[in-house]
């Protein structure tokens, strides 16, 4: 075979696998490195402690970031442009108590493994699932990830607490109008 036939069939199968293999993997995969993008510009450290935080994205590219300091919560929304350059849009304190926010730093609230709509939560199907994808994660002071999912903005059941997940989802799509 020519070198240039090879070329076209490496091309071709990279393009069908690429285009066509969007399963969970992929999106989560993507998922992951743009929001560690965006947690590694926006997310505070001190000696090297990271607070815990929650972190939701719709279609990678809107975030709403809650990180648990000390004295407060601090949430962040966030847009992650194609070219990969992070803007912080607005960062509001948020005091405690909260109790949508303390319920959704609670480790108990969640689900260990990565949930998608082919993980065994969804086994049983689903009621609804519309709308934009969206990533959702806790993660601890130790960096273990708890609910880490990859839904659609509108889904029932919800592996999230339905306070939580409906507080992210509207502070977001209302600041983006």
């Amino acid at each position: 075979m020519s070198q240039f036939k090879l070329s076209i069939v490496i091309l071709t199968f990279f393009l069908f696998t690429t285009c066509n293999g969007q399963n969970s993997d992929d999106f989560l995969a993507k998922s992951q490195i743009r929001s560690s993008l965006v947690t590694n510009e926006v997310l505070s450290e001190k000696e090297n402690n990271k607070n815990p935080y929650i972190l939701f994205s719709i279609s990678d590219s809107s975030y709403i970031i809650v990180e648990n300091t000390e004295s407060n919560y601090l949430e962040k929304i966030v847009e992650l442009t194609d070219n990969k350059i992070v803007n912080i849009l607005s960062v509001e304190k948020i005091e405690k108590p909260n109790h949508i926010l303390q319920k959704g730093f609670n480790k108990e609230n969640y689900y260990k493994e990565f949930i998608s709509f082919e993980s065994d939560f969804y086994k049983d199907g689903y009621e609804i699932a519309k709308g934009s994808k969206t990533y959702f994660v806790m993660v601890d002071t130790l960096g273990d990830k708890y609910g880490e999912s990859i839904l659609s903005i509108i889904v029932r059941p919800n592996p999230i607490d339905e306070e939580l997940y409906s507080y992210l989802a509207s502070k977001l799509l209302n600041f983006n109008k």
